[in-house]
């Protein structure tokens, strides 16, 4: 049977006591900037990363339940939506529609 052994990155416990106070904790507003900078990349990458299986399997089964729910019957017509109306007369006011020659 060994003995217990306790390592430490410290020699002492004195030397790490010393160390834990001097840590300094930066929460300036250079550094909740970084952070949110870091939370919008990767709202960037997630946005542009390929699905993976589970989230296919999600879709797929989104889709399913989609058709699923106007099984017999037509799906609804956005012909008097106003909302739909409203976005495409933007669309048409900004020339989305216009040929490109």
């Amino acid at each position: 049977m060994l003995k217990e052994a306790v390592i430490y990155p410290w020699p002492s416990y004195d030397q790490f006591k010393r160390a834990f106070i001097a840590l300094k904790v930066p929460d300036d507003d250079l550094e909740r900037a970084k952070k949110n900078l870091a939370l919008q990349e990767m709202k960037f990458r997630m946005e542009r990363t390929p699905m993976d299986g589970q989230a296919n399997q999600m879709l797929a089964l989104q889709q399913e339940t989609n058709k699923l729910y106007y099984a017999g019957q037509l799906p609804p017509n956005n012909l008097l939506n106003p909302l739909a109306w409203a976005k495409f007369i933007q669309a048409w006011k900004n020339g989305d529609f216009k040929r490109k020659d």
